[in-house]
């Protein structure tokens, strides 16, 4: 048998009553048994009760290192947090095209614009996912999102739930700031009350929900938000 680990070379020198006492006693570690059992198949002396051991012990250090391996697959938070930095690099030009076109002193043409320049991250980030389970940032990092229940890359659908609650706040937004525009005149958007208080609340469910959605990447142990929670996805390393 060639199955050695650093006991093997003391374990040669031991009698096989020594061996056995190893094998049996309860204050020896697990690599220790194992030695001791492959000195024995060596010398011919192993039973089937030594390959059970054998055999038991394989099998919870195979748990083990499969934990051990799904633990990393897991730990996505660094790789998206920088994907999500490199993903807003590369809206920057696009919002910035946004923003010369809806250039306007018309109210409603300017909100209008803002719907569109606002929601142009979360629609770049339905079509890839839906389409590729991957945005550029997160090619760039080697992770990808994946079905929680088979990991297989995920379907439009589960990509527009990923965003949904985000895309609600904003139309929530700037919904309201359509129907102000569009209802009074001479309205100074940035001093009137009734039109800057729901604005104010909308953003702070907003802040509130990013937050949210921070803390339970943390502290999930496949490091999900609640996005991912909502459409039935994780995020996983592919390298």
């Amino acid at each position: 048998m060639n199955n050695r680990n650093h006991f093997s070379s003391k374990f040669e020198s031991k009698t096989s009553e020594e061996l056995r006492t190893i094998i049996k006693g309860s204050g020896y570690q697990q690599d220790a048994k194992l030695a001791a059992v492959w000195e024995l198949e060596r010398r011919d002396e192993s039973t089937e009760e030594d390959q059970k051991l054998v055999r038991g012990i394989e099998a919870e250090n195979d748990r083990k290192e499969a934990s051990r391996l799904s633990g990393q697959r897991y730990r996505t938070f660094w790789p998206r947090f920088v994907a999500a930095i490199i993903d807003g690099l590369v809206m920057i030009p696009v919002g910035f095209l946004l923003s010369y076109l809806t250039n306007s002193e018309n109210g409603i043409v300017v909100v209008l614009g803002n719907i569109l320049n606002s929601l142009s991250p979360y629609i770049y980030s339905v079509l890839l996912h839906g389409h590729f389970s991957q945005t550029v940032g997160k090619m760039a990092m080697g992770v990808m999102v994946v079905d929680v229940e088979t990991e297989d890359p995920i379907n439009l659908k589960q990509a527009f739930i990923r965003d949904s609650v985000p895309i609600a706040l904003i139309i929530a937004l700037y919904g309201y700031s359509l129907i102000v525009l569009s209802g009074m005149d001479n309205v100074d958007i940035m001093t009137d009350f009734v039109t800057l208080a729901p604005m104010f609340f909308l953003g702070l469910l907003s802040l509130i929900w990013t937050i949210v959605e921070i803390l339970s990447m943390l502290l999930n142990e496949k490091s999900r938000a609640v996005h991912d929670l909502i459409a039935q996805t994780v995020v996983v390393r592919i390298e």
